[in-house]
């Protein structure tokens, strides 16, 4: 008997056969032609690099890899800025009385990852008089953006998920995506599992 043959018998044994429907889904809106050109750029550039394995091709595929993660920021900024804009309009037109607060939102692209052009970005808003920031984080960036929410009393509501810890005292950077830290640790505790492998897939083209 085939070896195919043996595994369908115990996958028959134990697994009841039945057809299931799959619903195809949607593209994310922010995977634009120019990201899914870039995201093949990527993906030759780094199979030459595992075929060659010269420094050269590694720096090439870096570099695409990098260029990828830039347009796909891009990309998600500008869907970002769309769903606000729509937001804020939506906020004003329900809300539009006399004695109604009006939302004012104003809008800075910054390179999240640049701690002067963050900084000087945080500082430019404050200035005008903004009253809560929001916006994205990494996991260079998140401490400053921790530090100067809390330092100034301004709410920083981040995209990204928080690194907050209950008790460590920062209580101005709210989160819309917590962190998926702790579930998968008391995962680990539940089971008692000794030993995993954590795979994941990421939508910044690593």
């Amino acid at each position: 008997m085939a070896l195919k043959d043996n595994i369908k018998d115990i996958l028959d044994k134990h697994t009841a056969e039945r057809e299931i429907s799959v619903k195809p889904r949607k593209p994310a809106p922010w995977i634009t032609p120019a990201v899914k050109a870039a995201k093949q750029k990527q993906r030759q550039a780094e199979r030459q690099w595992r075929k060659l394995g010269t420094q050269v091709h590694r720096d090439i595929y870096i570099h695409h890899r990098q260029n990828t993660k830039s347009i796909i920021m891009d990309s998600k900024s500008d869907g970002i800025d769309t769903i606000l804009r729509q937001m804020v309009d939506a906020f004003n037109s329900n809300n539009a009385r006399g004695d109604s607060i009006l939302l004012n939102a104003t809008w800075i692209k910054a390179d999240i990852d640049n701690m002067c052009d963050l900084i000087r970005a945080i500082c430019k808003r404050l200035d005008s008089g903004t009253f809560l920031l929001l916006g994205s984080s990494s996991s260079r960036s998140y401490n400053t953006i921790q530090s100067y929410s809390q330092a100034l009393h301004v709410p920083y509501l981040l995209f990204s998920e928080t690194a907050n810890q209950p008790g460590d005292g920062y209580r101005y950077d709210l989160s819309v995506s917590p962190s998926y830290v702790r579930p998968v640790a008391d995962l680990v505790k539940f089971f008692n599992w000794e030993e995993m492998y954590y795979i994941f897939d990421a939508d910044d083209g690593e």
